[in-house]
């Protein structure tokens, strides 16, 4: 007796154990990166909500630009956000912690459900796979109500089990009523389950012959649920909504076995995912099996589809069914059974029956299963935010603050963004409204936004179109390409929808005469109108994070892909910044749409362009000298040309600056507490001979002197050899000390030399603190090393170029057999120095055994003495042998 309780203890506290280390697993999995992504629109609306008083969020009234209007999702969950705020905070973080933890308490619920359904070996088995589970994990990261409400609801349904299985009805009934009402009031589809319980507890009251508890009950229900009537029965007449589209039973039945097995983070097209997808249906189907005996097969499969019938049976009256969200309140269901077929086919090999090797089979099959498909998931998940990240609002709406001016407004196109953008905002000098104004249609030539244009220098446009069809002709941005100048484009990530602004000026394009403080230029690049003047927007001297200044080109406009290089030099000629922008604004990337009409260029007169330059944070303080090249296709048409001088203002050392989400950006982890946060380059492709920009962001815990620190970048060949390497300090070589979380940006290049072969080179960190070696990793790696290879660039090829020049002067030089001096141009220039400019076109016969420097000399004719010489690497230093054999 004693052994056999001492055996029963010891297997419960394994169970205890093995328990625990699934809820640190499933702990660690929701809160990793769980504020990596952005809030998307409906989580936008949980913080607002949230900060309403009771009796307001009780009565679900949102207000949107003035306007009360209705939430669609019961009080519940905002009421449960809005007691937790002062304790947990205002980050993304704080208001995504709850919903880790309804998903955590899940594991140990199901667990229980598993064991009184079929003992522990289905308990534990369900547990794993919920701590796992790729849905969940979302959902976990995610301020919104589907982890509570589905917390709720497997509550309600184990009270119901346990009922089924010979529970006292007195204890297990009000337990259910209790967490089924708090479900209803975290979510509608509720009504669906608890109407298909509710014959389960009809059922048993019956047998019991309490008929008249019965009627009572369906009253007592129906009264809990009257509160709500006012906000569901007019939304179901309401007729369809935006976005909601007939979706047919087949499509909802595949996203049950979708996306509960497998989730949001994996491509259904792939061949492999489908084979899961099938192996997943027919676990599905063994579970069932396995579930012997009507009741829990009854259960189990009424959990699992009450929620989607009940959408499918709504839909027939109006569109009810937008995602997986709607009906992820049956998913504990589908992971009780498929854990049940694998418990089921391992407890068959441990039969001698003649076919146990086909149960081993499935088992190792459905174990796989289970397995695999989580792992890729979740890889995905965690490392392929380029694919699977959420529309990332946040990065765009600190990119919009990091660019616009002091005079500058944003203007959302959906008024249901304002709260997201409320959450995010840094910059209360920055004004924002929506247009069309809530909850009105879009008109031509709205009052609202002809009023901003009188008032504000530029409308940063937020392209996402309302939700509600409210501008679906985009009437809104038509009138802004049609009237304004469009003068820049930001992006950010985005999944289910176009995630940017457009940048507008209300200043006048057509001018005729440059402003008292401008700059005149004359400066005449080919294939380019003429520069006629530079104006400063920003007063002297500027403060990062941007500078705006307008230039005045001759009108006609230019060829349709042109663009220009603009850099920062200091006086010692060193470039602190390189920035393409298109030259005019039908140039921008995707702009305009195909038959939009805009705002073209004059053809008489003078044009006004504006432009602007993100300022790193790191810059030092002093007088810098702005250039400008024009490029055709990212070829450069003209060397670069001076446009004027401009002063920055030193950065204060404790200014936090955003670092914009990227996917996939470098996140290194050194062990005195420095961090290589992020970096941003605008491609990872460069030809030889060019510096790919290149900005490093640094981050440091606590204050970190930086005198005795550099960090060491090595470029390294696809053979593991280095190419080149540069060592620099982190951050600002004027700043003495990192501030304890400031992040500072460093604006730097890598440099590509010209004889450097085509391929993939990849990136290899080291930190130095007076040359020690600091140790660090990636962030998803747990232990350090004292380098660390991160990122990657690819070297592309200069074209092939095999047209000759007309209009040149030809010669019959020849250097050695491979080598033709083609012809030349010569041209004089204007300006106080005389000057003449001498163009060469080489041709290659074969190619060159070496790299050659090119010397002109002009002489005199008389004397021949030499009066001028230039000297440098034939191409504009960009043509060694390599190069010259494709010209």
């Amino acid at each position: 007796m004693v052994y056999g309780l001492r055996m029963k203890s010891g297997k419960r506290f394994s169970g205890y154990l093995l328990l625990s280390g699934i809820l640190l697993l499933a702990f660690a999995l929701r809160l990793h990166n769980i504020d990596a992504f952005s809030f998307w629109t409906d989580e936008g609306l949980t913080p607002l909500r949230a900060s309403y008083p009771i009796s307001q969020i009780l009565r679900s009234e949102i207000v949107i630009q003035g306007v009360v209007t209705k939430d669609t999702h019961p009080p519940l969950h905002y009421l449960a956000i809005h007691f937790l705020r002062p304790l947990l905070g205002e980050t993304d973080f704080a208001y995504r912690y709850p919903s880790v933890l309804a998903s955590l308490l899940l594991v140990p619920l199901l667990y229980q459900l598993g064991r009184r359904l079929h003992g522990r070996s289905l308990g534990g088995l369900v547990a794993l796979l919920t701590a796992v589970n790729p849905l969940h994990i979302w959902y976990a990261n995610e301020a919104r109500m589907y982890s509570l409400f589905t917390l709720l609801m497997a509550g309600a349904a184990y009270a119901l089990w346990r009922a089924l299985t010979g529970g006292e009805l007195r204890r297990w009934l009000p337990l259910y009523l209790l967490l089924a009402g708090l479900g209803l009031y975290t979510h509608y589809t509720a009504v669906f389950l608890i109407a298909v319980q509710s014959l389960f507890w009809a059922w048993l009251l019956w047998r019991q012959g309490q008929k008249k508890l019965i009627i009572g009950l369906g009253v007592v229900s129906l009264l809990a649920a009257v509160p709500l009537m006012p906000l569901t029965i007019p939304r179901l007449f309401t007729g369809a909504e935006a976005h909601y589209d007939y979706v047919s039973p087949v499509i909802m039945l595949r996203d049950v076995v979708y996306f509960f097995s497998l989730g949001l983070t994996v491509n259904y097209h792939q061949a492999g995912i489908q084979w899961l997808s099938l192996s997943a249906l027919g676990l599905l189907l063994l579970g069932l099996y396995a579930a012997n005996g009507w009741r829990p097969r009854a259960f189990l499969l009424s959990y699992l589809l009450a929620v989607v019938i009940g959408l499918m049976v709504g839909s027939l009256l109006k569109p009810m069914y937008q995602g997986v969200r709607h009906m992820m309140v049956g998913s504990p269901a589908f992971l009780l059974l498929i854990s049940w077929a694998v418990v089921f086919a391992w407890e068959q090999t441990r039969r001698a029956t003649a076919v146990r090797w086909l149960w081993a089979t499935l088992f190792v099959l459905g174990l796989l299963t289970v397995v695999v498909g989580p792992v890729i998931a979740l890889n995905n998940l965690y490392t392929r935010p380029d694919l699977y990240a959420k529309d990332d609002f946040r990065a765009l709406f600190r990119s919009i603050e990091q660019q616009a001016g002091g005079n500058d407004i944003v203007v959302l196109n959906n008024a249901i963004l304002l709260p997201l953008y409320t959450h995010y905002q840094q910059r209360a000098d920055l004004p924002v409204t929506a247009v069309p104004r809530y909850p009105t249609l879009a008109v031509e030539a709205d009052p609202d936004l002809l009023a901003l244009v009188q008032t504000y220098d530029r409308i940063w446009l937020v392209t996402d179109p309302p939700a509600d069809n409210r501008d679906r002709e985009k009437l809104t941005q038509r009138w802004l390409a049609d009237h304004l100048s469009q003068v820049a484009r930001l992006g950010a990530h985005s999944q289910y929808g176009i995630v940017e602004a457009l940048a507008f000026s209300s200043a006048n394009s057509a001018v005729t005469q440059l402003p008292a403080t401008s700059q005149p230029l004359d400066i005449n690049w080919p294939d380019v109108p003429a520069l006629h003047g530079f104006y400063p927007l920003d007063n002297q001297p500027v403060a990062p994070p941007t500078f705006w200044f307008a230039l005045f080109w001759e009108a006609g406009g230019p060829q349709p892909a042109a663009s220009l290089r603009f850099s920062l030099r200091d006086v010692d000629g060193r470039e602190w910044l390189a920035l393409d922008q298109p030259l005019s604004s039908a140039n921008g990337p995707g702009w305009p749409q195909a038959g939009w009409p805009q705002a073209g260029w004059p053809q008489a007169g003078w044009v006004r362009r504006d432009y602007f330059l993100p300022l790193p944070d790191g810059l030092p303080p002093g007088t810098y000298q702005l250039m400008a090249q024009p490029l055709h296709e990212s070829s450069p048409l003209a060397e670069a040309a001076h446009l004027g001088g401009i002063t920055v203002a030193a950065t204060e050392p404790n200014q936090l600056t955003a670092v914009p989400f990227q996917p996939g950006d470098p996140h290194i982890r050194f062990d005195n507490g420095l961090r290589l946060a992020g970096w941003e380059t605008a491609d990872i492709n460069v030809r030889p001979g060019h510096t790919l920009p290149l900005t490093l962001f640094w981050q440091a815990d606590d204050a970190l002197p930086l005198e005795t620190i550099r960090y060491e970048l090595t470029v390294l060949q696809p053979n593991g050899e280095p190419l080149r390497q540069q060592t620099d300090r982190p951050g600002a070589s004027w700043l003495p000390e990192l501030p304890p979380n400031a992040i500072v940006r460093e604006q730097t290049g890598l440099y590509i030399r010209p004889e450097t072969a085509p391929g993939i080179y990849t990136l290899r960190w080291r930190l130095l603190d007076d040359q020690r070696v600091v140790p660090g990793r990636p962030s998803w790696r747990p232990w350090s090393t004292d380098s660390i290879t991160l990122g990657q660039i690819e070297v592309v090829p200069w074209p092939l170029e095999t047209t000759l020049p007309e209009g040149v002067n030809r010669t019959t030089a020849s250097f050695g057999p491979a080598i033709q001096l083609y012809g030349y141009t010569v041209a004089a220039l204007d300006g106080p120095t005389p000057q003449i400019q001498l163009s060469l076109t080489w041709q290659a016969q074969a190619v060159p055994d070496d790299s050659y420097l090119l010397f002109v000399h002009l002489t005199s004719l008389s004397t021949g003495d030499m009066i001028s010489q230039a000297d440098k690497i034939p191409g504009r230093w960009l043509a060694p042998n390599e190069r010259l054999a494709n010209r």
